[in-house]
């Protein structure tokens, strides 16, 4: 799914469709409890180093769908947001 708009010619060429243009429709900020799910991030949600670990690099259902590579970039990308 991260990889989605990367394709957009390919899925475009694949359905025969010019400047195939794929429209995000789900988008978190847009939604009526953005704000309270904004603080919920900001006042009580924590993820330890641990947890990531257990989530991206220990995970049965992650080692299957995504790469190892993947995974540490994904890992690294929410280790980040820890500091």
């Amino acid at each position: 799914m991260e990889k989605l708009n990367e394709l957009e010619n390919v899925i475009g060429e694949f359905l025969g469709i010019e400047r195939f243009h794929m429209q995000k429709s789900n988008e978190g900020r847009e939604k009526t409890y953005r704000f309270a799910y904004r603080a919920y991030q900001e006042n009580f949600a924590s993820v330890t180093k641990e947890k990531l670990k257990d989530i991206y690099m220990r995970n049965e259902y992650m080692r299957f769908f995504y790469s190892e590579q993947e995974r540490h970039n994904l890992y690294n990308k929410w280790m980040q947001s820890l500091n």
